[in-house]
């Protein structure tokens, strides 16, 4: 959450780690397990969404939506949107496949850039910054599946304010946690280990080098290149290109199915159309070795000016069966006109969340494109991390608004279904005494109730 150059963003770093076969038990699994509701008897046809309230009139953004359908829980968590890091970063719980949740629960520490996994044993690891200027990276365990959090550890106790950025974290097994985060010192892809729950950590390792910002996937010049670790994060092998001259915007995101084959999705360039905030696709059936090329999956064309819609945030979720892909993502619904970068539309621009779904996203990569909710935001949305305004006073639109932070994370349940955490922008005269000095926002879940699942 607090870098100031993310047009440069690097990807959800453990997904790569993930995907190179470090965490087999990752890939997931969708049988039904008991007492986890199944949602969705339909198993063909376009998804079909229902929106849920997860909680209202919250100060939060860039939400994360995690789903152990062993434990049938499925987890909100999202940092709260102030200055003051020493906030606690706060969790969401739903027993009832995302119908209802309970909460806020506060972890122990954080307040920007929070990741949630659970291990074998259902325990919940948090993972958050902490500090002024976001100091160290706190880890936050629940042994009660997100009913409290038990204690506390920081992965790298001495740093400085500001050494860290943008971490992300996966287990293996039981206790086995690993960390990644972007070393703004040195401009390396940093990563610990543990093995006893979080309560210690390994020194840090290299992941990746030369990384432009938060995440092993964007190198200097823009290239998206794979990170990746078969020894559950002790060592690591970098630098593998997936594609060319990127120019990422915000977080590539990357995934495995049941087979193996990798996937990663990004808002960049379309070598087609030349048009950049698009959606892009590629995959990989050889472990990364060699990518296909760059499939758009965002709308991108133009209008008669050369206008076109912008989408950013994407996140990519696959399934036990090889092929089967969903990728979330927030698009305008008109083209823009004249953007200036970072900051995408202007006060009376919309925006909606949609998911493409691909059945055949390990060869030839069709996509079929839904709605899931429409008009969650009006405005703006800035793309620099801090070098945007913060969100403002009052609860309207405004040039350079950051409210929704910098990604929407989904999760598949147990049935395959697609969850997509998102923030909704509040009436700007909702009778809440909150609107009135800030950007409070309604967070919702966009849940797959109809269609083909993964």
């Amino acid at each position: 959450m607090r870098s100031s150059r993310r047009r440069l963003a690097g990807a959800t770093a453990l997904a790569a780690l993930l995907a190179a076969g470090a965490f087999p038990a990752v890939a997931a699994s969708h049988a039904n397990p008991k007492g986890h509701r199944k949602l969705s008897l339909v198993a063909s046809g376009p998804p079909s969404f229902t929106s849920s309230t997860v909680a209202t009139q919250q100060f939060v953004g860039e939400p994360r939506a995690v789903t152990d359908p062993g434990a049938g829980v499925t987890y909100v968590v999202a940092p709260p949107e102030t200055l003051d890091l020493h906030v606690a970063t706060v969790l969401w719980r739903s027993t009832d496949g995302g119908a209802t949740f309970t909460g806020p629960v506060e972890t122990n520490g954080g307040g920007g850039d929070s990741d949630l996994a659970f291990d074998s044993n259902h325990v919940v690891y948090v993972a958050d910054l902490f500090g002024a200027g976001g100091t160290s990276i706190p880890i936050s365990v629940s042994t009660d599946h997100g009913a409290t959090f038990s204690s506390m550890t920081l992965v790298a106790p001495n740093a400085g304010p500001f050494d860290y950025d943008r971490h992300w974290i996966a287990t293996t097994g039981a206790g086995h946690l690993v960390v990644i985060a972007h070393n703004e010192n040195t401009g390396n892809e940093d990563a610990w280990t543990s093995t006893d729950g979080a309560k210690t950590f390994s020194a840090p390792t290299t992941a990746a080098t030369d990384i432009s910002i938060a995440g092993p996937l964007v190198d200097g010049s823009g290239h998206l290149n794979f990170a990746s670790s078969t020894n559950g994060g002790s060592t690591w092998t970098s630098g593998r290109l997936i594609a060319a001259l990127q120019d990422s915007v915000l977080f590539p995101v990357m995934t495995v199915d049941g087979s193996g084959t990798l996937y990663a999705a990004w808002s960049g360039i379309d070598p087609v159309s030349q048009n950049d905030d698009v959606v892009m696709f590629s995959r990989s059936t050889d472990g990364g070795g060699t990518w296909l090329k760059p499939v758009a999956v965002s709308d991108n064309a133009t209008d008669p000016l050369g206008d076109a819609p912008a989408a950013v945030f994407p996140w990519i979720v696959a399934g036990a069966t090889a092929g089967h892909v969903d990728i979330s993502y927030v698009q305008s619904t008109g083209p823009l006109v004249n953007p200036v970068l970072p900051d995408l539309g202007d006060p009376t621009t919309t925006w909606d969340l949609h998911v493409a779904q691909s059945l055949n996203a390990n060869t030839t990569a069709t996509f079929t494109k839904v709605t899931a909710a429409t008009d969650f935001h009006t405005g703006s949305i800035c793309t620099q991390g801090l070098a945007c305004p913060e969100t403002g006073v009052g609860n309207v639109p405004r040039p350079f608004d950051r409210r929704d932070l910098d990604f929407l994370g989904a999760t598949l349940d147990g049935s395959g279904n697609v969850f997509v955490p998102y923030p909704k922008d509040r009436p700007v005269t909702g009778g809440y005494v909150g609107d009135l000095c800030c950007a409070w926002i309604d967070l919702m879940l966009a849940r797959q109730t109809g269609g083909q699942t993964l």
